[in-house]
């Protein structure tokens, strides 16, 4: 039941430079979300007796709902190698997605964008390897 709510907690803007490390690093106080949507996150998790709710629980909650995480985010690296940027349409082929799957992935803050609309591999994939352990 939760994951499906979870579907509309893609809530998670984030901006600047993604150097993150996850045990000193303030700048997850940045996090922003949808007010509606969180709402009915935290009704369902109150609903299932979660009487105080972390920030790290709500994004473990939204994040756990990218299928094959892990290897969506080994094949971010390898391209890392290759360039800091990518297309979104080249980004959803070699992830194995669609590309408005990527383009709702951004929205939600789960990607990064450059100002040329590029979908930014560095900031990416710091971010998806900084918050990798919180995942269950």
């Amino acid at each position: 039941m939760l994951p499906a709510l979870c579907t509309a907690a893609v809530f998670f803007f984030l901006r600047g430079q993604m150097n993150y490390d996850k045990h000193t690093d303030n700048r997850y106080l940045g996090l922003t979300f949808d007010t509606q949507s969180g709402i009915n996150v935290l009704k369902a998790l109150l609903g299932l007796g979660y009487n105080k709710v972390s920030i790290r629980l709500m994004l473990s909650f939204a994040l756990s709902k990218i299928e094959h995480r892990r290897e969506k985010l080994e094949k971010m690296k390898q391209l890392l190698q290759i360039k800091d940027s990518i297309s979104i349409s080249s980004l959803a082929k070699a992830l194995g997605v669609t590309r408005q799957t990527i383009y709702n992935w951004r929205d939600a803050g789960y990607i990064f964008s450059t100002d040329q609309g590029k979908i930014d591999l560095e900031e990416t994939v710091a971010f998806w390897e900084a918050i990798d352990d919180w995942v269950q």
